[in-house]
């Protein structure tokens, strides 16, 4: 009977020994059965900037199933953590995570906010636009979802 090998795991933070060993533990679960396998991944630090002189490191993991196309998933600092590494990573395994980019400026949607571009080589992409430049380049149709959104509150 053939068994598969498990996902290969590589930690790339400057953190404890224990506390790589259980992010490495929350990857291996995350991706152990995923459809895809079996997977690489590697969590390395990402400097993601809000604005030309502001930047935060999030976590990046890049994730490589069998067929070779990368996916890429970015916790902020406030979620980084082995369970919420885990989530994100099964919800990314599941095909269930897109990364979107605004089709003007380039910038990306990472959490809650709009960020200047980090590495985007291994991300699945949508386009969209960000609230700036829906403002600067269509100010009709963001006068309307403004005036919807108020309706709502």
């Amino acid at each position: 009977m053939k068994t598969s090998a498990g996902p290969q795991v590589d930690i790339q933070l400057g953190d404890t020994r224990v506390r790589r060993r259980a992010l490495a533990e929350a990857l291996r679960s995350a991706l152990e059965g995923a459809p895809g396998g079996p997977w690489r991944a590697r969590l390395t630090g990402a400097l993601v900037y809000a604005s030309p002189s502001v930047g935060r490191w999030w976590w990046k993991a890049t994730l490589v199933p069998a067929t070779g196309q990368p996916v890429a998933v970015f916790l902020d600092p406030e979620h980084q953590s082995a369970a919420h590494l885990r989530e994100a990573v099964a919800a990314a395994a599941r095909g269930e995570s897109l990364t979107v980019v605004c089709s003007s400026c380039g910038r990306v949607r990472l959490g809650e906010g709009w960020h200047r571009r980090p590495d985007l080589k291994a991300l699945r992409l949508s386009h969209g636009i960000c609230p700036e430049c829906i403002e600067r380049i269509y100010p009709e149709q963001a006068r309307r979802i403004r005036a919807r959104a108020h309706k709502r509150t």
